[in-house]
Parts: structure tokens; C-alpha cells; sequence
């Protein structure tokens, strides 16, 4: 039995390639606030939250992300056709840790993200 935390780093690469892929098939432009509060990402450190998005850009499984190295930081910004990328969706479907992450975080947050998906998917047609 693997123990798992909201936090852990599966969790999060599971949730965020999620959501990219049901914006991805419902036709939403991903903004990044609402990405940033709908995958509950507030808490997270930036520092980690870049170490995960910089992750997920190298194994080609998101798309759309600019990296930069300032002399004192490290700079993630997301372009406009920021979202996942065929790798990804077959990492989220084939991988069997994404597998475990999901049976972990159970139907509650399936059915959260469909409310969610379905929420932007009507504001965004108005």
C-alpha cells in the first residue's frame, strides 16, 4: 500500500494533466488562475509548483510553457496554447502510479472536476 498525500508530487502532475486534458476535450482555453484554484494549487510553494510544471515540460507531456533563468529566480510563464500534449494524455491513461493517484483521490474528485469543467465550460460559452 503506497501512502499518499494531497501534496505529493504524483498528486499534482495527476490533477494537472487531468484538467488540461477534460479543458482540452471540452474545448476551454486554460487561464491560469482558474487552473492554478481548480487543481486546488494555492498551497503549493512556487518553487514547487515550477519544479512540477518544468517536470511535466521536459517529458513533453504539457506544451505551451516558457522557462526562463533570471540570475535569481526561475521564471515559468504559460503561453496561450498551454495544455497537454498526446504524450501526456498517454502517460495519464497508461502510467500506473497516475492509475494509483487516481483510485486514491476517489469519485469525489472526478466528480469535482466534472462540476468544474462544466462551470467554466458554461461561462466561457456566454
Amino acid at each position: 500500500v503506497i501512502k499518499m498525500s494531497n501534496n505529493d508530487m504524483h498528486v499534482l502532475i495527476y490533477k494537472i494533466l487531468n484538467y488540461l486534458y477534460e479543458c482540452l476535450k471540452k474545448g476551454i482555453h486554460v487561464d491560469l488562475a482558474e487552473f492554478i484554484r481548480d487543481c486546488n494549487l494555492e498551497n503549493v510553494s512556487e518553487q514547487y509548483w515550477q519544479s512540477v510544471i518544468e517536470e511535466l515540460d521536459q517529458h513533453g507531456y504539457i506544451k505551451g510553457v516558457i522557462i526562463r533563468d533570471t540570475k535569481t529566480q526561475k521564471v515559468i510563464m504559460l503561453k496561450d496554447d498551454f495544455g497537454i500534449t498526446l504524450e501526456g494524455v498517454e502517460y495519464l491513461q497508461e502510467n500506473s502510479m497516475m492509475s494509483k493517484v487516481k483510485d486514491f483521490l476517489g469519485n469525489s474528485y472526478e466528480i469535482a472536476l466534472e462540476a468544474t469543467i462544466n462551470y467554466l465550460l458554461s461561462t466561457h460559452l456566454k
